[in-house]
């Protein structure tokens, strides 16, 4: 191989590197989601059964600092994740509701109000999440489903990354973080 090969792939290599790293993130303008649309438009619905009630709490707002300031400040991240969830959740033929009792903003507020006031002889789950990072290249969500009685029956992390972003690109960064929680087997055994 010869100098000026050599000097050109060293070249390609570091723009390479240079484009992966920024991620979308070298943009200008603040992102702000657009209206959700949910899986079932793309690769059909996650068919869920459940005879029980499912309750749908809001989304915990805990974005990380660093990533507040790459959004619009006109757009509020929990509100657009809860709508998200609960559409992914009724193409799934689950009919979430929104619980009366007012939470506070952690997993442990939200597990004592369930554990104070929900009816512990209702058939019923509690779905809590807590959105820690969201851009339209970048989604981390915490979901933990609780019993009537605050008992903790399923819990997991639903993280989606890509690079290059399009406004389907954002559409599934939400539809993927959020499909890894409700398709995961466990939690289908909690709702039976």
């Amino acid at each position: 191989m010869n100098t000026n090969s050599l000097h050109f792939h060293g070249f390609t290599l570091v723009l390479s590197a240079i484009v992966l790293l920024s991620g979308g993130c070298a943009t200008t303008s603040k992102y702000s989601a657009e209206r959700y649309k949910p899986a079932q438009d793309r690769y059909g619905a996650i068919s869920l059964h459940t005879a029980k009630k499912f309750y749908l709490c809001p989304t915990i707002d805990s974005v990380v600092p660093e990533c507040r300031k790459l959004l619009d400040p006109s757009f509020t991240p929990w509100t657009y994740a809860t709508d998200a969830i609960e559409q992914e959740l009724k193409v799934s033929s689950v009919n979430p509701i929104r619980p009366e009792f007012t939470f506070g903003p952690s997993f442990d507020s939200i597990k004592q109000v369930i554990a104070e006031k929900a009816n512990k002889s209702e058939n019923a789950v509690y779905l809590g999440t807590e959105l820690l990072w969201l851009t339209g290249s970048q989604w981390t969500i915490d979901a933990k489903l609780y019993a009537p009685t605050g008992d903790l029956l399923f819990e997991k992390r639903g993280i989606c990354i890509v690079l290059g972003v399009t406004t389907n690109d954002a559409q599934e960064v939400t539809h993927m973080a959020i499909r890894q929680i409700i398709a995961d087997p466990k939690f289908e055994q909690v709702l039976q």
